[in-house]
């Protein structure tokens, strides 16, 4: 922080200008909740480098097992992001419901990323880019932002599918082969395929498996409604505009 005085007669006015250093003057104070190991370590040293301080550390079970722990505006949460286990997000949000939320894991499925938006989770960064994107993320949560990995926006958002594309996948959920569908939709199986691949590339997923795990799961599912068919709209009176089989 730099101050300069501006006199005017008898009054003094002093204006404090933000210097780029500052920024890793002051932070928010982080709590660390992550098993010991390398990761961990990476995240204290980045933390460290960053102008950031851990107020305090506590392991995935410490949390769990209601051991005391201290309090941080913002608590950077260690370990896979995984839906079928979700004792420790929301264990953190019960014992700290104002603090912020950062994950940090390996890349995860759009559905998951969900889920843990859900959860309570306001930053998310994979460990690959832990040192480029931590501490922007930690700053950023601090100030009311969610912040996601580039290119995962594109992923979550509710796609877009055509009518041929959610028959095929309505199959797929019911667990027929593309030659299956092929016959009952009376196309032939390589068409099958391209509306697939096309689907798949929309859900942001790459398997039938993936597919039908991000459409039909209770908990983290998109839900079968993207599935309903839609009429195709008008326009200028003319008849609905066929689809591309």
């Amino acid at each position: 922080m730099r101050v300069a005085s501006m006199g005017c007669g008898s009054c003094i006015t002093l204006i404090g200008f933000l210097m780029p250093e500052d920024r890793f003057q002051y932070g928010p104070p982080i709590g660390l909740i992550a098993r010991k190991g390398s990761l961990a370590t990476r995240i204290r040293k980045i933390v460290n480098e960053g102008g950031l301080s851990i107020t305090f550390e506590a392991s995935p079970e410490e949390v769990e097992d209601e051991h005391a722990i201290g309090r941080a505006e913002v608590m950077v949460v260690v370990g896979p992001l995984e839906p079928r286990d979700v004792s420790l997000l929301l264990r953190v949000r019960v014992r700290l419901p104002d603090a912020r939320i950062v994950a940090c894991s390996e890349p995860v499925e759009a559905s998951t990323i969900w889920w843990a938006i859900r959860m309570g989770v306001d930053g998310l960064v994979w460990n690959t880019r832990l040192k480029e994107s931590l501490e922007l993320t930690v700053r950023a949560v601090h100030a009311g932002q969610v912040v996601v990995p580039g290119g995962v926006l594109v992923r979550m958002q509710t796609p877009e599918l055509t009518n041929r594309e959610k028959q095929t996948l309505s199959m797929v959920i019911m667990g027929l082969t593309n030659l299956e569908i092929a016959q009952k939709l009376f196309i032939s199986e390589n068409t099958v395929k391209s509306h697939l691949n096309t689907a798949y590339r929309k859900l942001g997923v790459h398997s039938r498996a993936e597919a039908q795990r991000l459409i039909t799961d209770p908990d983290q599912g998109l839900g079968t409604g993207i599935l309903a068919i839609t009429a195709p709209g008008l326009t200028r009176g003319r008849p609905p505009r066929k689809e591309r089989e």
